[in-house]
């Protein structure tokens, strides 16, 4: 118990404990609890993908690693993988070819978290992919962003090779869609202020 006195009143008492606790843990992966006091508590999944590790915010209902990973992959990904798509997957990104052939033209709309900004409707070569306003250090070989039902703003549609600098680089033959996972910290309004991510 800390005692401390209010600028304006007399002695207030709180605490300032904080606990870890392992929920749940699998070979590269453990579900954490992080409480800051009896009732505000934050979760997370952490662990080590091929060589890169990685912490996330995951929703506090979940119980489990495999929930976790399950809650992670966006529902248009599951859908894909459900009819038989070759869905690949670098990171927090999943990757679901499509026969679309990327409509292009010059007037296209501004892409939300992009810097330098980029624009909807238009080829690049080697630019950062961003969801969600989000720009993150993955690249494409050749990328266009478009409106695609059942995502959130301008999707990124992705060719040839992607690269990161903690994941081995990803061939894509055709057209992908290119879907961020789904965690939480970036769907925070209190964090919009972070849009790039390390």
């Amino acid at each position: 118990r800390c005692r401390y006195r209010y600028n304006w009143g007399g002695p207030k008492i709180h605490d300032h404990a904080q606990t870890i606790e392992v929920r749940d843990f699998a070979r590269k992966a453990m579900l954490i609890v992080i409480r800051r006091s009896p009732t505000y508590y934050s979760q997370f999944l952490i662990g080590v993908d091929g060589n890169a590790p990685y912490a996330v915010s995951v929703n506090r209902r979940l119980s489990t690693v495999k929930e976790a990973l399950d809650w992670l992959m966006p529902n248009l990904v599951r859908k894909a993988i459900e009819q038989g798509l070759g869905v690949k997957r670098q990171g927090d990104w999943y990757f679901i070819p499509t026969d679309k052939i990327p409509r292009r033209h010059k007037f296209g709309a501004h892409v939300p978290g992009s810097a330098p900004a980029l624009k909807t409707n238009l080829l690049y070569r080697g630019v950062p992919l961003v969801f969600n306003d989000t720009q993150t250090r993955h690249r494409g070989g050749l990328l266009v962003y478009e409106t695609i039902a059942g995502v959130n703003g301008p999707a990124p549609l992705v060719r040839e090779n992607v690269t990161a600098p903690d994941h081995p680089k990803l061939h894509l033959e055709a057209w992908h869609i290119g879907v961020r996972n789904r965690s939480t910290p970036w769907r925070n309004e209190r964090l919009r202020e972070r849009r790039y991510d390390d």
